[in-house]
């Protein structure tokens, strides 16, 4: 069976998932989004499980997916179901679709629970467009509208 290639780079567009029981939030995320790729949304767990599998079966995974905390344990909950499937069909971590966590929490046990469950990122609501840009960079994508940008030092 040959490997697929999972890498974004040289990609020209990414491609994301959105889960979040907000509309107006999910919304407001995906116009951030859009210059870098198609972006889609849902709005629970089994929502975001089936487009998650659907995308595996089709052999065309998500690039990234941005999970609201929701309620706490829900996004974790998102998250660890995604991780687990990875794992049942033998995709590598690295290989594997990012995970950016988002949330209104200012808990840091979240964090760190979100960390260890395996996301890649971690925003905080309200959601920071120069961050959101520079956490995509930062998790090594590489598309032409994101090299467009610079990326703003701290």
């Amino acid at each position: 069976m040959e490997k697929k290639e999972r890498s974004a780079k040289n990609k020209t567009s990414l491609k994301m998932l959105i889960v979040n029981d907000e509309p107006a939030g999910a919304e407001l995320l995906r116009k951030m989004l859009a210059p870098f790729g198609e972006t889609g949304i849902v709005f629970s767990t089994k929502e975001a499980m089936e487009a998650f599998q659907s995308t595996l079966k089709e052999g065309k995974p998500f690039d990234l997916i941005c999970i609201d905390m929701m309620s706490e344990t829900n996004g974790r909950i998102t998250l660890r179901h995604i991780r687990k499937i990875e794992r049942e069909k033998k995709v590598h971590a690295l290989d594997g679709v990012k995970i950016m966590m988002i949330t209104a929490a200012e808990d840091r046990q979240n964090n760190l629970k979100a960390f260890k469950s395996g996301c890649e990122g971690y925003l905080k609501k309200p959601v920071d467009e120069k961050k959101l840009i520079n956490l995509l960079k930062t998790l090594s994508f590489d598309n032409k509208a994101l090299k467009k940008i610079k990326l703003k030092e701290n």
